[in-house]
């Protein structure tokens, strides 16, 4: 009998510390998550991003990457997912990238900085497109589990990044839509659908959220043009905008490591879209 009862002890002391263990190690790895800097689109912790060269650039791409820097402001405002530019050829990692980041923390949002994919084939723009939308629906459906805080989510790119959030946004549902998209020069908003003179991408039927897009007047006339029509687009449906062109500010200025440094003082001019809780 005190063999049984000594065996039914083991047994049920085995059994605790097994589940003890495995409720340990589930919220092990939700502390980890919470404290990730890259992750991989299903949610795997990695090591690193995709290298940065002496450039700033990413040249040589291994796979898609969400780099996370998070805010150490008092009263978070959110999270942005950030697509650098490089037309899908190299990804503009630090001025575009880091910088950027480095930048929107200090106005109070954490940052999802997403490497997708570049120079990959005839389906590359396809591709990053998948990378994009899932990113993004990681952030908007459970941003607390990944350590980003709620409060506005929106999406920002620059050039290629830009058409690439702009192609994000026209393919989410409407619910999923963000709070704040930031186009900052945009690329390719000028191209058409095969045989029409239709725009092929467009902003959203029922803009729920905001839009601030912003481009020099001397960078190429046709995106000159395609951006603020997408602007006028945007604003016709009902949606809040901001639209700034700046003065010979050219292409792929991006954010200087000091953005006081900035050409035109442009970040200022994100600085009060950011702080504005309405359109502007």
């Amino acid at each position: 009998m005190n063999v049984f009862f000594k065996g039914l002890l083991l047994i049920l002391l085995f059994m605790e510390l097994t589940i003890s263990k495995g409720f340990s190690g589930e919220s092990s790895k939700k502390d980890s998550l919470h404290n990730a800097i890259y992750l991989s689109l299903d949610l795997k912790i990695l090591q690193g991003g995709n290298q940065i060269d002496k450039d700033g650039l990413i040249h040589k791409f291994e796979a898609p990457v969400i780099h996370l820097f998070r805010t150490n402001i008092n009263n978070p405002k959110g999270t942005i997912l950030l697509l650098p530019g490089g037309a899908y050829m190299v990804l503009s990692a630090k001025a575009e990238g880091v910088n950027t980041a480095q930048f929107l923390n200090t106005e109070g949002f954490d940052v999802a900085l997403l490497e997708y994919h570049i120079v990959s084939d005839s389906k590359t723009r396809d591709l990053a497109l998948e990378d994009a939308l899932k990113a993004f629906r990681l952030i908007k459906s459970n941003p607390k589990s990944m350590g980003l805080h709620k409060g506005r989510i929106g999406i920002m790119g620059y050039s290629a990044g830009g058409h690439l959030a702009a192609r994000t946004v026209q393919n989410l549902k409407k619910k999923e839509l963000p709070d704040d998209l930031i186009l900052t020069y945009p690329a390719y908003l000028d191209e058409t659908l095969p045989g029409t003179l239709n725009h092929s991408v467009i902003p959203p039927k029922d803009p729920k959220g905001r839009l601030f897009l912003l481009i020099s007047d001397n960078d190429r006339p046709e995106w000159v043009k395609s951006c603020q029509e997408y602007t006028k687009i945007w604003k016709d449906a009902g949606g809040f905008t901001s639209f700034q062109l700046l003065h010979n500010g050219g292409h792929g200025f991006g954010i200087p490591k000091n953005p006081a440094d900035a050409v035109q003082n442009w970040t200022s001019l994100l600085k009060v879209f950011l702080e504005t809780k309405s359109g502007i």
